[in-house]
């Protein structure tokens, strides 16, 4: 007959180890949530968002870095440079922030990206949209905005 203190230690020890897992997923999940945390410069003041969308997509094609590293190939038609430097841009346009978007989503949707987000909150026609786009090389991010009291829509992009 096998002792109840042998049974106590086999079910303790499997308990040890489905805890050990446990402990594990919790531990990846974190430390992927935590890698997605934005930087207070990405914080937006709180508005009831509009519209979040993610499309992710893999692509067996090569990356083609020179279209996308360069900010410039990035700068709206209708805009001019506000401030510049090595890796941001900003800009200001005089059209409506959704026709600006609408060019930076096609455009993020003809690069080779693997990951693409978009997102754009309107509040009391406080129009705030964000948009991220990567591959293995690059994370491209854009920020259009446009308060109703502007008559001009601000654009600030980073590469890195």
């Amino acid at each position: 007959m096998i002792d109840k203190r042998i049974i106590l230690i086999a079910l303790f020890l499997a308990f040890l180890l489905a805890a050990s897992r446990i402990h594990k997923n919790l531990v990846s999940a974190q430390t992927a949530k935590a890698s997605l945390k934005p930087t207070p410069s990405q914080v937006l003041s709180p508005v009831p968002s509009v519209l979040v969308s993610t499309t992710p997509r893999s692509s067996s094609a090569p990356t083609q870095n020179s279209e996308s590293e360069n900010l410039k190939d990035w700068i709206y038609p209708n805009s001019k440079v506000d401030k510049t430097s090595d890796d941001v841009i900003s800009l200001e346009s005089g059209d409506d922030p959704t026709q600006i978007g609408s060019w930076y989503k096609d455009k993020m949707n003809q690069g080779n990206f693997t990951t693409r987000s978009f997102s754009t909150v309107n509040s009391n026609n406080n129009i705030v949209s964000s948009f991220l786009a990567t591959n293995p090389t690059i994370r491209l991010e854009i920020k259009i905005e446009r308060m109703s009291n502007q008559e001009t829509t601000n654009i600030d992009m980073s590469i890195r």
